[in-house]
């Protein structure tokens, strides 16, 4: 499973259902980062040695898609990712947990 935030794709996907968290990584482990932050939102983004976008994780990602419909990180430098497939991917997650 991938998912697309922005122009940034994701290979590595995890969803918590319990926290309602969304976990994607560019890589299968997370390398040493060049640096660490929070978005706009205080979910946690971290940049890889490159500077380029390597992992997020996004806390109550349920709680933000059902208050607004999506799922949005804001950089500190104002870019704003969406990600359709995202919501897609969590609600899914959602209804096979309920089934």
């Amino acid at each position: 499973m991938s998912l697309r935030f922005g122009d940034v794709l994701f290979e590595h996907v995890r969803y918590t259902r319990s926290s309602g968290a969304l976990a994607v990584r560019r890589h299968d482990e997370i390398p040493p980062a060049r640096h660490q932050t929070e978005s706009r939102e205080g979910w946690f983004v971290a940049y890889d040695a490159d500077g380029d976008l390597n992992a997020l994780d996004i806390w109550g990602a349920l709680a933000q898609l059902e208050q607004t419909g999506e799922i949005t990180v804001t950089l500190h430098d104002g870019t704003v990712l969406r990600s359709p497939d995202a919501a897609d991917y969590i609600r899914e997650q959602e209804a096979q947990a309920a089934a």
